[in-house]
């Protein structure tokens, strides 16, 4: 009998996601948080996730260096979620990265986050989505 390890993982973390909004007032760009929930779930502190750390040899494979904070993450199935996003969890800012798009018969995607070197000056305006 096969070991389904997906059967153990439990979502007991929060990771807020978000696009950002650009908005150009003559000369001056300004960047917003536009989260992709209501203000309720980002209340709540985003989405419930499976977490944890990608192995050496999981960031290897996938051509990033070893020494990069990078986590493998599952979430409720959300399909505004995708690479254009960012991710807030523990408070660090990573960039969403191979979102896995064809797992269509399972209530979960798997994505992985990759620590952002993202220096970006949020406005402290932030938006919601209303759905």
């Amino acid at each position: 009998m096969q070991n389904n390890r997906n059967a153990y993982q439990i979502k007991d973390k929060k990771i807020q996601f978000f696009r950002v909004d650009v908005e150009k007032q003559g000369n001056i760009k300004k960047f917003y948080k536009h989260y992709i929930y209501p203000k309720s779930v980002y209340d709540e502190h985003g989405l419930w996730a499976f977490v944890r750390s990608l192995m050496t040899e999981e960031k290897i494979k996938q051509g990033r260096s070893s020494d990069i904070d990078s986590l493998k993450v599952q979430v409720c199935n959300n399909s505004k979620i995708n690479e254009e996003l960012k991710a807030e969890f523990n408070g660090r800012l990573y960039d969403v990265k191979n979102v896995d798009p064809f797992e269509f018969y399972v209530d979960d995607i798997n994505l992985v986050l990759v620590r952002s070197l993202d220096k970006t000056t949020y406005q402290q305006e932030v938006r919601y989505d209303n759905e």
